[in-house]
């Protein structure tokens, strides 16, 4: 077990302009990614076309 879980969405990944999109994610997916808070940081998309171009 981790002594201090990794934080989603830190300073850190900005420096270096990376990003992060999910695809045609499922209900039970999307909250799942909204009870444990990491709905806002991650991009969600309806569909995979959606994703890649926006």
């Amino acid at each position: 077990m981790l002594a201090h879980p990794p934080h989603i969405g830190r300073p850190r990944h900005r420096q270096h302009r990376s990003w992060l999109r999910l695809a045609g994610p499922t209900d039970s997916v999307m909250r799942t990614l909204e009870l444990v808070g990491v709905d806002a940081p991650i991009n969600c998309r309806e569909t995979l076309h959606q994703a890649l171009t926006d």
